[in-house]
């Protein structure tokens, strides 16, 4: 106690987790699929618009996004506040970098609404998950059994 907790000694967290057969990674860089890098705000009719493009990444710049454009669809999926989560989540599983891309956005131009169709090669980010715990796949009885001892504690 006097190590970890009032000491300057960190937990020995992946030798603790071990004992229950859980491998831990401190952290994982993966390559994900991009939408840009764009924040997105609602509007007062609940429509998904760009909010700011201030930290927009090649891909966001590539499609051609600007400031105030109103998602309508992505890859042919109507994009609502019902179906944001969906559309979004389809997307990063089913695109693979240099796959099409297509958004649907309305845009102002010249004072008039105009709906416009973006189109770009999708591209992946790297991007840094902290703190991975997966279940071994092979644990031992012992581990097991500190495993079930841990998660049933009452």
């Amino acid at each position: 106690m006097r190590i970890y907790v009032s000491g300057d000694q960190p937990l020995p967290i992946e030798e603790i987790l071990t004992l229950a057969g859980i491998t831990y990674l401190p952290a994982l860089e993966e390559q994900t699929i991009t939408l840009g890098n764009i924040s997105l705000n609602l509007n007062d009719d609940n429509e998904l618009y760009i909010y700011d493009v201030s930290e927009m990444n090649a891909f966001g710049i590539d499609m051609g996004y600007q400031q105030g454009d109103i998602l309508i669809s992505l890859q042919g999926e109507e994009i609502t506040l019902e179906s944001i989560e969906q559309v979004f989540n389809n997307y990063k599983s089913k695109t693979e970098a240099g796959d099409k891309v297509k958004m649907e956005v309305r845009r102002e131009v010249k004072g008039k609404q105009k709906v416009l169709k973006l189109k770009g090669k999708a591209s992946t980010v790297s991007s840094t998950v902290n703190h991975i715990m997966e279940y071994d796949e092979n644990p031992s009885e012992e581990q097991l059994k500190i495993r079930e001892a841990w998660l049933s504690a009452q």
